[in-house]
């Protein structure tokens, strides 16, 4: 039986999909029309869409077990929090 993919990471390809369409179209425009604010928009809609790429990256990363390194700062976090949470009473 095929696995199915998380509602998330569905979300994520659908705006992913989305942007790249927006980005595509909007630098057409941008090239059509020689329009530097179409330009401007355009990169701005390709930065949407390589952000979309970063989330299904975490997704994927956050689909593996936890290294020396993440539970070794989660502990230091969880040691620090009762320190940072004096230093608000005292510096507000």
């Amino acid at each position: 039986m095929a696995r199915r993919a998380s509602p998330s990471k569905v979300v994520v390809y659908v705006a992913l999909t989305g942007n790249l369409l927006v980005t595509l179209t909007k630098f057409g425009a941008a090239w059509w029309t020689g329009s530097s604010a179409m330009l401007s928009e355009a990169v701005h809609s390709l930065v949407d869409t390589s952000n979309q790429m970063l989330l299904l990256y975490g997704l994927h990363r956050g689909t593996k077990p936890a290294d020396n390194l993440v539970r070794d700062s989660m502990v230091a976090i969880a040691c620090a929090q009762p320190n940072i949470e004096r230093a608000n009473v005292v510096f507000t």
